[in-house]
């Protein structure tokens, strides 16, 4: 389980951005992983099934709080132990920026795909989409993306 608890909370946080709420849906995961691991299947790889509870799990969770599941406001945050310097920092903010515009589950796509390395299969199994519809999505989020990421290297 230690393996995983970075990426699954970094799926909670990223869906309700708020530390503490993102540790304990981290934490009712872990609860729900280790009540149900005999009835893993092994159908999909282990880290796609865990961090499918995540996803699930985090959205259930933003459902019971009867508040709108907004994932376009997601900011990129910084581990503790990591050092960027001035510029990168402000890169990488700019690229998040330009990935906020993008739709709910288009943005949650592109995150799970280039931020997480997630395969596809994995991306599908977790969002419950079909692989073709997940690489039309990422295909068109990419052309979305384009004109707004180049304007931002036209800055540097």
């Amino acid at each position: 389980m230690k393996r995983y608890l970075q990426g699954i909370f970094a799926i909670a946080f990223r869906l309700c951005e708020d530390a503490d709420d993102a540790n304990d849906i981290t934490q009712e995961v872990c609860i729900k992983i280790m009540k149900s691991l005999k009835t893993f299947r092994k159908e999909s790889e282990f880290k796609t099934w865990i961090y499918r509870i995540a996803y699930n799990e985090t959205l259930y969770f933003l459902r019971s709080k009867k508040e709108p599941i907004d994932i376009a406001d997601i900011e990129f945050s910084l581990g503790e132990n990591d050092v960027y310097e001035w510029d990168t920092v402000s890169l990488e903010k700019s690229v998040h920026e330009a990935i906020d515009q993008l739709p709910p589950i288009d943005k949650t796509i592109i995150l799970l795909y280039y931020f997480d390395d997630l395969k596809i299969r994995e991306i599908a199994d977790i969002i419950d989409m079909n692989e073709n519809t997940i690489k039309t999505r990422i295909s068109r989020a990419k052309v979305f993306l384009q004109p707004l990421l180049e304007t931002l290297w036209k800055h540097l």
